[in-house]
């Protein structure tokens, strides 16, 4: 059985530093903190019964649907999908499912999905995402002094089943190797909830484009308070599901307040910095399509609507549209696939002085400081608490409360060992300066017994060049004897002072075709094209593999072309 797994780089890195401080000049700013991202997989289920066909993002833009520009998928014949995504923190994003009419396929009877709806979970606990999981989520980003246990406890006890049983999880799937009773009757109800959503989201005129984030979260909160009658119902001999209905109100008055609340914690801002807008994006892929982005403004330079184009087979199109209030930040995003539209948002808390001090998402709350910086990071399975000194942080101590720990660089690794609790669950992050540029990034896991006891897990070193520009950033890890595992260097163009190509290489091992241990670079090359305006016109992508030689086989590479225009 052939096997993989990441090792040390040595022989790639006389190359790479000679290539890294070719380049020259720039004006990169010196407090900004670069890392090399990790591709992670965000894997789970979609059920009302098993959902196939149907499309799953991360929603990274919080905006309640799935945009073009967010990873996304759609899931498989038995509802499962994954996603692979560069973001280091997903408790703060939520993962949509999104049922398309005339295409989505409910296990259930095996039935095409007839009305539009949405479901949600948080991203960093996406195994399953159900009509329940919905609802707890809704909840917690609706009261903020809630708890997740307290949320779940509540339905528990509204759908009469002891604490034991697991509601967040597969239903369908154990009651068959678990109760066929008690949850069977989850499963039923479940599908009442889901019903109970498409019909409201299909005739409740209070539910409209300008109010629809406030008004859905408004709607969700009403049929929670439905549960306990639903779960009553269902018991009955009289029982009938198909012409069992939910009586959903929306309250206008409490959607009115909800998107008044909203839109004053939105912290989402203009695109448009100055008079230079972006006018056409096109995006060209290996294979035989490509994706166009049209971009209207309006006669101040707003932006209006995004178009987007895919063609060559299997083509689709998008359309979004933007909204703003009297002081130009956006207050709703619409978007149009296929005739349908869904949403999501966040909150976010100001002083008396206008500066934000918490954003809450679900259950993840970030808390910031009167500089802007943060001050405290809590979720589920984490809690950071960030120290700061003349305003460059120093410090960054995380106790994590599973048996994940995540790396500075986003590195995710697993610490069960033989089903046995890890010693080391908390991490601390020291940052060290030259000046106010980074040097030194370095991660310890502490004992959480004993918390005086610790070992060096990462180390991530920077270099310069003379104007202060990142040249070299490199990683280091214990857990393969201290071994370079990755290096990125940054080249600048010497007259423009602008970021001509970033090299990632990644050393890595695999089995050849003999049987044979080799060693190969996982290589990710980009380089960037401007105008004589200095606007950024295109960006290509190489990825590759090679041994010991500069050169390798292209695997896969993407072109993205930009074109602009200035408001007159």
């Amino acid at each position: 059985m052939k096997a993989e797994q990441t090792v040390g780089m040595s022989l790639v890195l006389a190359t790479l530093i000679s290539f890294g401080m070719s380049g020259c000049g720039g004006s990169g700013s010196n407090d900004t903190v670069i890392t090399t991202p990790s591709v992670k997989q965000v894997s789970g289920i979609a059920i009302d019964g098993y959902l196939s066909k149907a499309k799953v993002c991360i929603d990274i833009n919080a905006n309640s649907k799935c945009d073009v520009n967010e990873p996304t998928t759609t899931t498989d014949v038995d509802g499962k999908f994954s996603i692979s995504t560069e973001l280091t923190n997903l408790s703060q994003y939520s993962v949509l499912v999104e049922a398309v009419p005339g295409v989505t396929v409910d296990s259930d009877n095996n039935t095409i999905v007839q009305k539009a709806f949405f479901l949600k979970a948080n991203a960093s606990e996406p195994e399953v995402i159900s009509p329940i999981t919905t609802l707890i989520q809704n909840n917690l980003e609706l009261n903020a002094s809630l708890t997740k246990a307290d949320v779940i406890a509540q339905i528990k006890r509204d759908l009469n089943v002891s604490d034991n049983i697991n509601i967040t999880g597969d239903y369908i799937a154990k009651k068959v190797d678990v109760d066929s009773v008690v949850y069977g009757k989850i499963h039923t109800v479940a599908r009442v909830l889901t019903k109970a959503i498409a019909t409201t989201l299909d005739t409740n005129t209070n539910i409209t484009d300008t109010n629809y984030n406030a008004s859905t979260k408004i709607m969700f909160a009403d049929i929670a308070t439905n549960i306990k009658k639903i779960a009553i119902d269902v018991d009955k001999d009289t029982f009938n599901e198909d012409s069992y209905e939910v009586t959903v109100v929306v309250n206008n008055t409490e959607v009115t307040e909800l998107k008044k609340k909203t839109e004053e914690a939105q912290n989402i801002k203009n695109p448009v910095t100055d008079n230079r807008i972006m006018k056409v994006v096109k995006e060209v892929f290996t294979g035989n399509w490509t994706m166009k982005t049209d971009f209207t403004y309006n006669s101040e330079g707003l932006l209006m609507k995004k178009s987007e184009l895919q063609d060559g087979e299997g083509g689709e199109a998008w359309e979004t549209t933007y909204t703003y209030d009297a002081h130009n930040n956006i207050t709703k995003t619409i978007n149009t696939a296929f005739g349908e539209s869904t949403k999501h948002s966040r909150t976010n808390t100001y002083n008396e002085a206008g500066i934000l001090i918490k954003v809450e998402s679900g259950i993840n709350t970030t808390i910031y400081n009167n500089d802007k910086t943060i001050a405290k990071e809590l979720s589920s399975d984490r809690n950071t608490t960030y120290q700061y000194t003349n305003g460059l942080l120093t410090s960054k101590f995380t106790t994590f409360s599973d048996f994940t720990l995540y790396y500075p660089s986003g590195t995710r690794f697993l610490s069960i060992i033989n089903g046995e609790k890890p010693a080391y669950l908390t991490m601390l992050t020291e940052y060290e300066y030259d000046g106010t540029k980074l040097k030194t990034v370095n991660a310890y896991e502490y004992n959480k017994e004993n918390a005086t006891v610790k070992k060096l897990a990462e180390v991530q070193t920077y270099a310069y060049n003379a104007n202060g520009d990142v040249t070299l950033v490199s990683i280091n890890a214990d857990n393969f004897g201290g071994e370079l595992i990755q290096l990125t260097a940054y080249n600048y163009d010497a007259s423009t002072n602008k970021l001509k190509r970033v090299l990632v290489s990644d050393k890595k091992s695999k089995y050849n075709d003999e049987n044979e241990i080799i060693d190969y670079y996982d290589i990710k090359d980009t380089m960037f094209k401007y105008d004589e305006n200095l606007n950024l016109t295109e960006k290509a992508i190489s990825y590759y593999e090679r041994e010991n030689s500069i050169d390798g086989n292209v695997t896969f590479s993407e072109k993205t072309i930009y074109t602009w225009d200035y408001i007159k």
